[in-house]
């Protein structure tokens, strides 16, 4: 399953993409594992005069600067954790899409992202894909979801946060053949 331009993304050459942000055409940009991304203002627009909520998946820099940018009623942030440092891993080697090197980076970038959950209004963990679409809605809905101070939310961060580090560990042991 792959991905259409102008579906869900918009591919755009590095000039043309530098051309849109000299332009101001993005609500928020950043380079995430040495390409960038960001997230074009008139589909936001577009969407929110018909009525519908944006939902954005866009990582801690952007979510961070549309925070700080946003005029109007504030956003509502809401981080989303795998289920498992575990998965996770597993996830990104199903992509075969990066190198070890690549792989390890982005799991360098996974804890720091995690230290930055703390900012974020509500948390919510992907264990399952259809309770988490339900989870997301009521969150967006009715306010739902984990507030970010929970006690039990704040428990399993920093178990995650152990898990990924060990698991970040493991990883590099068994790619670079030290068991």
């Amino acid at each position: 399953m792959g991905e259409t331009d102008g579906r869900a993304y918009h591919f755009l050459s590095r000039d043309e993409f530098q051309r849109w942000r000299q332009q101001d055409r993005f609500l928020e940009t950043a380079e995430y594992a040495g390409e960038w991304y960001g997230t074009p203002r008139s589909e936001v627009d577009r969407i929110l005069a018909s009525g519908k909520h944006a939902l954005l998946d866009i990582e801690v820099v952007g979510a961070e600067k549309i925070r700080q940018s946003w005029k109007g009623e504030a956003p509502i942030t809401v981080f989303v954790l795998p289920a498992s440092p575990q998965l996770l891993i597993e996830r990104l080697q199903r992509r075969k899409s990066e190198s070890f090197d690549q792989l390890y980076a982005r799991l360098e970038r996974a804890q720091h992202e995690l230290q930055e959950s703390v900012s974020y209004d509500r948390l919510l963990r992907n264990d399952n894909l259809d309770e988490a679409v339900t989870a997301l809605g009521e969150i967006v809905e009715d306010g739902g979801g984990w507030r970010r101070n929970a006690r039990e939310a704040i428990r399993w961060i920093d178990q995650f946060a152990t898990d990924l580090q060990q698991e970040k560990m493991r990883f590099y042991n068994r790619m670079k053949g030290n068991t």
